[in-house]
């Protein structure tokens, strides 16, 4: 990919957002660096203000990556439309700087989008460290998400149910072609240009968590279809970026479950289900902090279940 950077109009723009992860963001870079072919690219790290070197790491080590550095953390939408607005590319991808990506991966996803106008966004096939497969792609959320997540006591116990099995889309699907999906995990987005530019950007009202969701709602809105493309494997150390007991982790993750039930499914402000959502998600998310501070080992990266 080397020889590719930093070409003048190309086919596809890579935006990492980074905070604080500077050995992981090294390992993310030199999987890119190692792909031996595809589309011509120009890559662009976004730090946050990272403590941790990881902007003289990148200068040092990736000098033909374009580096924008913040001050202050901005957060994933905010940072990650930074990038896209500098961006040039006729696609755009958005990686998270805990995967490692696996040969072929992006030219599997920037094929797709090219032969299928009518597609919008499509989105990798993670993986965990042991190559089983992540639920990071699902259908869109209902009141009913937070009792069969992937992690949820009735999905434990009753792991084919049809709930379950509807939200958890892509662990149940045909993995042998891609296939249409509600959303597609953040951590490896790959957008057309027309699509945000008919869409728009990311919604910076989230900080973290669920802003990925809220895009592919809009987008769908908007006719664009989005796929999960089972033969495009990412490596996604889920959770390794950030602090898993953080309390404020925990609260962004509830506080984009509830902009996203507000924005588009109880649009009322003075709704009463919206009082009842942030009831419920307050004291979820006060069980959560209480539990995880007591107990490491229930910590999960993304500060709750989507």
């Amino acid at each position: 990919m080397k020889d590719s950077v930093r070409q003048k109009n190309p086919d596809l723009s890579i935006i990492l957002v980074n905070y604080n992860t500077r050995d992981h963001l090294r390992q993310c870079l030199a999987s890119l660096f190692e792909m031996e072919s595809g589309p011509s690219c120009e890559l662009f790290v976004i730090d946050n203000g990272s403590e941790d070197d990881s902007v003289e790491m990148v200068r040092e080590q990736f000098p033909d990556v374009d580096l924008i550095v913040n001050e202050e953390n901005l957060g994933f939408s905010r940072a990650n439309n930074q990038g896209i607005r500098s961006s040039t590319g006729r696609n755009v991808l958005l990686l998270n700087t805990d995967t490692v990506v696996q040969p072929n991966a992006i030219e599997t996803m920037f094929g797709f989008l090219n032969e299928n106008p009518h597609v919008g966004v499509v989105g990798a096939k993670l993986l965990n460290e042991d190559l089983t497969v992540q639920a990071g792609s699902k259908a869109f959320p209902t009141p009913l998400t937070s009792f069969f997540g992937k992690q949820s006591m009735m999905t434990r116990w009753f792991p084919n149910n049809r709930f379950t099995r509807r939200y958890l889309t892509c662990l149940f699907e045909d993995h042998s072609r891609p296939f249409e999906i509600d959303s597609v995990s953040g951590a490896a987005f790959m957008i057309r240009r027309e699509t945000f530019e008919d869409v728009g950007l990311l919604d910076e009202g989230y900080f973290m968590y669920w802003e990925d969701v809220d895009w592919c709602y809009r987008i769908k809105k908007r006719g664009w279809k989005v796929y999960y493309h089972p033969l495009a494997p990412i490596i996604h150390l889920e959770g390794k970026s950030t602090e898993r007991r953080n309390p404020m982790l925990i609260i962004a993750y509830h506080k984009g479950v509830f902009r996203l039930f507000r924005r588009h499914y109880f649009k009322s402000y003075w709704s009463h289900w919206n009082l009842v959502t942030f009831a419920v998600l307050a004291v979820r998310a006060t069980i959560l902090i209480i539990i995880r501070n007591l107990n490491p080992a229930q910590s999960t990266g993304s500060g709750g279940e989507k």
